[in-house]
This record gives structure tokens, sequence and C-alpha cells, in this order.
């Protein structure tokens, strides 16, 4: 779990107000003067009163249109800076299910792996389920999808889902099947 409650940090550089129109400090705590470093630091945190469905985040991606996305036991949540967006299965067919575990973001769109086994893509505002079954989701290196499932280890690549090995009847791959330099096995 990534919190309690999700906070985004921005740091100000600099010598001029910071985010919030305050003049920054010019020592830091301990009255050591601040050269080259940040010199405000902003915290700003949002919870269920601000719009989010929960104060537990799973998982956090950004996507290349600058939002971020937030995997969350009561939807998926997208959030430019200022909004939040909740998307639950009532109101997207694609979406199966509400609790979201785990998120990647690329440029064919927005990974979402939920609690249901599922793997749903987003893209261009449409959700669609691609694989069911899924345990465990992966990037390697060379950034193709791997995906541990119930019955092997399939990878989506150009565009489309391959199997990649299959595991022998009445086993299942639960567990991260990455390596330790970006590789899978």
């Amino acid at each position: 779990m990534l919190g309690a409650v999700m906070g985004v940090w921005l740091c100000v550089f600099g010598g001029r107000a910071d985010a919030c129109g305050q003049e920054p400090a010019e020592t830091d705590t301990a009255g050591a003067a601040l050269s080259n470093t940040p010199l405000r630091y902003v915290q700003t945190q949002w919870t269920t009163k601000d719009g989010l469905p929960v104060n537990a985040i799973n998982d956090i991606a950004q996507t290349e249109d600058g939002h971020l996305w937030l995997a969350t036991y009561d939807g998926l949540v997208r959030f430019d800076g200022t909004e939040v967006t909740v998307f639950r299965s009532a109101q997207h067919e694609g979406l199966p299910n509400n609790r979201v575990l785990s998120l990647r973001a690329r440029a064919d769109g927005l990974w979402v792996q939920t609690e249901s086994r599922h793997l749903v893509r987003v893209r261009d505002g449409r959700f669609t389920t691609v694989a069911e079954g899924v345990n465990v989701l992966r990037e390697d290196r060379d950034g193709h999808l791997w995906l541990g499932t119930q019955t092997g280890v399939s990878i989506h690549r150009e565009g489309r889902l391959q199997k990649a090995g299959a595991i022998r009847s009445g086993l299942e791959c639960r567990e991260d099947f990455s390596g330790g330099a970006g590789g899978v096995w």
C-alpha cells in the first residue's frame, strides 16, 4: 500500500515566490544558508473529503498526458492536479471490477490489473478487458507486458497477447517472475 492518503510534493527552486505565493525561506531549519538547494517544499494531501473514493492507494501511474492514475479498492481514479475523477465498473462496461491492484502507464494506454484478475486497457477514454485470470503483471526492459496467469505466462507485444509458455496442469503463475536485470524468467 502506498499510504493512507495521497500526498503530492511540489518542490520550487530559485529565489522567487513559491506555488502558494509565499516567499521562500532564506535558511534551512538549522540556520545554514541555502545556495543551490530547493528553497521550499509544499505538501498537499487529497482524501475522501476531496473526492477520492477511499484513503488507501494501491498503485500510482502517470500517463503521457500528465494525469496521475490511482489504483484503489473502490475504483480507478484519474487526477489532473485539480480534479479527481473516479471510474467504477457500474459506469464503464470494460472495467469488470472496482478493486484495482496495479497500473502500468504506457504509450499504448493505461493497463489496469483488478483483484478479480482481469487485465484492462484504458485508451482514448475506452475500457477494454484484454485478459482474464491474470495473477501477475510485469513489464520487461524492452517495454513488453508479461502476464502470469492460471494457465501459464503470456506476453503482450505488437498489439496482441501471445502465449509464452504453459504451466503443468494444476499449477498457476502467482508470483513475480521478473529478473533482477529487467529480464523475465
